[in-house]
């Protein structure tokens, strides 16, 4: 029997026989490749999952690993950065599934949320977020601390 998470379809077959291998055997590069090309399956069942795919397309790959300006005082340089850009509650839902229910909901749409990955392991690893609308209010508020005002604005 496999354990609960996301393996390959060959895997879910050979382990119906016995031969199961874990996924934590397979190497990083042929994991995220094979996530990229939408081959990840769901222990279990017999239908890709969508879910990864739909998330990518939601993706601002230009700032990827751009490190979110927050007061946390937590982020970790070594660790995975990806930002998307969610436009209504349907987009909230396909990345908070993709990064198993960790993501709190943004008070408006539409907004941009950066996940930071514990490791090297999108939507596989330990996982935070930081929304815009937070790190806007974090930077106007430290100029405002040092005397200055600071207003951020949308072109």
């Amino acid at each position: 029997m496999l354990k609960a998470g996301r393996y390959l379809p060959e895997q879910i077959k050979d382990s119906r026989k016995g031969k199961g291998v874990q996924i934590e055997h397979l190497s990083v590069q042929y994991r995220q490749d094979q996530r990229r090309k939408g081959k990840i399956m769901e222990a279990g069942t017999e239908e890709i999952v969508t879910e990864i795919a739909a998330v990518e397309k939601l993706r601002i790959k230009e700032l990827d690993e751009h490190i979110p300006l927050g007061n946390d005082g937590f982020v970790n340089e070594s660790n995975t950065f990806r930002w998307y850009r969610i436009r209504n509650k349907n987009d909230y839902h396909i990345l908070n599934t993709a990064y198993r229910d960790t993501i709190r909901e943004p008070s408006v749409y539409p907004e941009i949320i950066c996940v930071e990955t514990v490791g090297q392991e999108p939507y596989q690893d330990d996982a935070y977020a930081y929304h815009l609308a937070d790190c806007r209010k974090v930077t106007e508020d430290f100029w405002k601390q040092l005397g200055y005002q600071c207003t951020i604005q949308k072109k």
